[in-house]
């Protein structure tokens, strides 16, 4: 019976990995798009931690609001867990690392190893804070913008390798693992915004409702947005108003909490 139910459990997840990595093919954009993405300058290749010889790559958006770096704000997209061997060269995240450009914030796309290697998400934080000046970009405000299966081993890693420079975080359509409420108990949590899809099979819409309860009882700001139609992805399923609403208040939210 154990058995059955594992191999039930292993098709699910094999299905999920599939389908979500068929979305992020070169080819499929995000359905929201704006002005002058197309003239967004990128660095990419830039390698962040080299192990068992093979070097874990980022790429930087530059903004095309010409602010002096000490002045800007970065936004680190954090991708989710699945068979893509390069997820920051799918053209969703360089949708997204163009798109957060052309709103006037530097934005990093990186690859890393979720489920199997949660801390390439601290050597992350750490190489681009110590190198914030040569990749020109601001190293002391950051916002993490975590994306599915990458939430819950995102969140965390990013949470505790806080020192004051992340100022919010951003979830979409993923949990939050919720020990960090026992790991951080000296410090405040950065504001969150938290993006669930009504229509999501994958993880249910209320995965975080606890977690956002014990937030708001600490006295911490976090905010909670339901895409009343809504399917895992649907900046890439869901071709409507609503999603373009979703994503205007997700790059109004960074603006604010980055002031």
């Amino acid at each position: 019976m154990q058995n059955s139910f594992n191999f039930f459990v292993y098709i699910l997840v094999l299905g999920f990995f599939v389908i979500f990595s068929g979305i992020c093919q070169a080819g499929t954009d995000l359905v929201y798009q704006q002005a002058n993405m197309d003239e967004v300058k990128v660095r990419r290749n830039i390698t962040y931690k080299t192990e068992q010889g093979k070097g874990l790559m980022l790429d930087v958006y530059y903004s095309l609001e010409k602010a002096p770096v000490t002045k800007g704000h970065t936004v680190v997209l954090v991708h989710g867990r699945g068979p893509e061997s390069s997820y920051k060269d799918t053209a969703l995240y360089n949708s997204w690392g163009r798109l957060m450009a052309v709103n006037g914030f530097n934005a990093v796309t990186f690859n890393w190893r979720p489920g199997y290697s949660p801390d390439d998400i601290t050597d992350l934080s750490t190489y681009i804070r110590a190198n914030a000046e040569e990749l020109k970009i601001n190293g002391n405000s950051i916002s993490f913008f975590v994306f599915s299966l990458g939430v819950k081993d995102g969140v965390r890693e990013a949470l505790l390798a806080d020192q004051g420079f992340i100022k919010s975080i951003i979830v979409y359509y993923g949990q939050i693992d919720q020990s960090i409420l026992e790991l951080i108990t000296d410090k405040e949590f950065p504001p969150f915004l938290i993006v669930m899809a009504a229509k999501d099979r994958m993880i249910p819409v209320n995965a975080n409702d606890d977690f956002i309860n014990q937030l708001k009882k600490r006295g911490s700001r976090i905010e909670k947005i339901v895409h009343s139609s809504g399917q895992h992805g649907f900046e890439l399923y869901n071709d409507n108003q609503e999603t373009y609403e979703i994503i205007e208040k997700t790059i109004d939210f960074i603006k604010k909490t980055s002031k």
